[in-house]
């Protein structure tokens, strides 16, 4: 068990570094020689789970994370149950297929035994980001409060994740005061975190916002902030060129406008 064990932990360091491939034959390795073990095997699978969701092995990811939400479910074991319906939320979420994924984190927010548990307040984030995709303002910015309630004495990056959650559903819901507010701590946060992916996001979508807004000068250095946050070759970097284009666009438009207005 000592050896499985110290394989899943080096798959986790290789999943942290973006070795996904890597991770995956690690972690066959380990599940191999952790066959006794049924609460490391779970683990194991949860984490190959995670692993192909984000490698695109959809059909193989989710039978791994179904697999576990029975077994665990029949054992008893609900706080491993409860991290692989999270995963399985996240394969849908990042597909856009928000209506399902809703589903599987409402499963999550049934299980009193894990609230007091990570998990639970991930899965009230990550439920709101869905209500919010959906449309259902209110209900969103009810469950991230509480996501951000719940995170504010826990991990800065968690917390961070959940203000600026909350404050793109303010911007989707048209309330730009609160929006521009929370996204500006969220990315305040994860600067002092040194969580360049997350800042970068917000970065981004304040960038967004004040281009909204006619608000280029704002809107500029924004992108600015996002594109020097994000890696040369990161495909992210095209939001930039395209925030890039419509602020010159807007600008444009705005000193034509005031041209002809005061003609």
């Amino acid at each position: 068990q000592h050896r499985a064990r110290q394989k899943y932990l080096s798959a986790k360091v290789q999943v942290a570094y973006g070795s996904l491939e890597e991770a995956l034959a690690t972690l066959a390795e380990a599940r191999d020689a952790a066959r006794p073990s049924r609460d490391l095997v779970w683990d194991i699978a949860i984490l190959e789970g995670q692993v192909g969701l984000r490698l695109g092995q959809w059909a193989e990811a989710e039978a791994a994370l179904n697999a576990v939400v029975a077994e665990a479910g029949r054992a008893g074991d609900v706080y491993r149950q409860a991290l692989a319906l999270n995963n399985l939320g996240m394969g849908r979420l990042v597909r856009g297929r928000f209506d399902e994924a809703v589903t599987w984190f409402e499963r999550v927010l049934d299980m009193a035994a894990v609230e007091p548990t990570s998990v639970y307040g991930v899965a009230l984030n990550n439920a709101g980001i869905c209500y919010s995709r959906l449309g259902q303002f209110d209900r969103a910015v009810e469950v991230q409060r509480r996501a951000v309630e719940f995170h504010e004495r826990g991990s800065r990056v968690a917390y961070q994740q959940a203000i600026g959650e909350l404050g793109t559903t303010y911007l989707l819901q048209g309330d730009f005061s609160q929006g521009l507010d929370h996204l500006r701590r969220a990315l305040a946060i994860a600067g002092e975190a040194n969580s360049k992916n997350d800042a970068a996001l917000w970065a981004r979508n304040l960038a967004a916002a004040y281009h909204y807004a006619g608000r280029w000068d704002e809107a500029e250095r924004f992108n600015n902030e996002a594109k020097r946050l994000t890696p040369e070759g990161d495909d992210r970097r095209v939001w930039n060129t395209l925030h890039e284009a419509h602020i010159a666009a807007g600008r444009r438009q705005s000193a034509t406008a005031v041209g002809l207005f005061n003609d």
